[in-house]
């Protein structure tokens, strides 16, 4: 999301990552468990991918999608959702306050890992937040059981270190753990109130798909590892965490 992206590249390899489409509707499903909690009459998604969350919201639900890359707001029926949200083709920390109204929710869904800046990310969310309003973010996690036995087989040399496919994505931050994620938005001025991990996945992204194509897995056994979440934390792929700001 930062400057210093190449975001040509970027979208050149998203669409040629294996078995992203596939964590993305558990992604999905996470982050619409979070805002049902919330129930927000207004959020600011930054950065939208493929799929906007309006997409699958209640339409009273008004807004703004801050995405940089103008092809993935190009390539949905956003018309479809005008004027309750407004579309701004930008980098987050370059939109101006005046340009959106502040939300109730910041939704920065697989965003905070990969800028260069993450303090000044959450800056600008809370810029654009009302008060006693929340962020929600998503992240991978350092805790997912693969990462745990990638260490083990000394495919990677520490759980926070990125994995290939993560440097190829031009990620900037260490991978989060639960632990380090909380530190980190304290340090920032929030306060965590939920945080939790899901999907806990066997193996990467690379072998799942494998997993996949070769019929070994099907959809129906990806859906037994979502619902085995709430069992197996802190190890699922991906930690979600709502946080407030601690002066509201």
């Amino acid at each position: 999301m930062n400057k210093d992206r190449d975001l040509k590249s970027y979208l050149n390899e998203y669409y040629l990552l294996p078995f992203e489409r596939n964590a993305e509707i558990y992604r999905r499903k996470a982050v619409l468990r979070a805002l049902h909690a919330l129930q927000p009459k207004s959020l600011i998604e930054v950065g939208c991918g493929q799929d906007s969350i309006f997409n699958h919201l209640d339409s009273s639900v008004v807004g703004t999608i801050v995405e940089p890359i103008m092809s993935l707001t190009a390539g949905q029926d956003l018309a479809s959702h005008l004027p309750k949200i407004k579309v701004i083709n930008s980098i987050f920390e370059d939109v101006q306050v005046g340009m959106t109204e502040p939300a109730e929710v910041v939704l920065l869904s697989s965003i905070l890992h990969e800028v260069s800046d993450a303090k000044l990310l959450i800056e600008t969310s809370s810029r654009f937040l009302q008060s006693k309003g929340a962020i929600v973010l998503v992240v991978p996690n350092a805790w997912s059981i693969h990462r745990f036995v990638g260490e083990r087989k000394k495919i990677i040399s520490s759980l926070e270190e990125q994995s290939d496919t993560q440097r190829k994505m031009q990620q900037k931050q260490p991978v989060y753990s639960p632990d380090s994620l909380t530190v980190f938005l304290e340090n920032c001025g929030f306060a965590v109130e939920d945080l939790r991990t899901f999907f806990p996945k066997l193996t990467s992204h690379p072998q799942m798909q494998h997993l996949l194509n070769s019929e070994l897995i099907d959809d129906a056994f990806l859906e037994r590892l979502y619902d085995l979440s709430e069992y197996l934390e802190p190890t699922g792929s991906e930690i979600i965490a709502i946080a407030r700001r601690k002066n509201d």
